[in-house]
Order: structure tokens, then C-alpha cells, then sequence
């Protein structure tokens, strides 16, 4: 009999054990498996700007340098033409990037 409650005692202990350690695990999933070191201000960016002058850039030259950008991690966030005598002369694409 004692024996048996020894075993008992003994299998509690050790799914207590698991349950604790199945919690810790389901928490650090949850806070992306950083274990607490990302910056308490959240995520910090880095911005760029390409600007494309409508008589100077052809739209091949800024295809390619945004599909670059892409490639290297940039996301656009924003296009914004720049008007002089009521005619776009400038379009300028932001983007940001996480910065880890």
C-alpha cells in the first residue's frame, strides 16, 4: 500500500511538472519565442524614399529599383507625386523596413 502511494505521489509530481513546463512553452510561443528581449516600445523602422522625376527616370529604371527594394526587405508604404504648375514632375515612394 505504501508502495502504490509512493508511485501515486510520485506520477502527480511529475505531471505537475509537465503541466507547468507545457504553460512556460505556450507563453513563450505567444511572445514569439523572444523570451522577453524585444525593445518594451515595440518595433523600430527604418525609412527610405526613392524619387522618380517624370522627365529624368523611365518607369523601367523605377520598376527595377522598387523591385530591388523589395528583394532587400523594404516594404512600401506610400506614393506621393509632387505637383509644380499643376503638373506631377516628381513621385516619391516610401518604404520602411523593420530594423531587428
Amino acid at each position: 500500500m505504501r508502495q502504490t502511494q509512493r508511485v501515486t505521489t510520485r506520477t502527480l509530481v511529475f505531471g505537475v511538472l509537465v503541466l507547468v513546463g507545457v504553460v512556460m512553452a505556450v507563453q513563450a510561443l505567444a511572445r514569439g519565442g523572444s523570451g522577453g528581449n524585444e525593445d518594451p516600445r515595440g518595433p523600430r523602422w527604418q525609412a527610405m524614399a526613392l524619387t522618380q522625376s517624370m522627365n529624368r527616370t523611365s518607369n523601367s529604371e523605377i520598376a527595377r529599383r522598387i523591385n530591388q527594394a523589395g528583394h532587400d526587405g523594404w516594404e512600401l508604404v506610400s506614393v506621393e507625386g509632387i505637383m509644380e504648375d499643376g503638373t506631377t514632375t516628381h513621385t516619391v515612394y516610401y518604404f520602411k523596413k523593420r530594423l531587428f
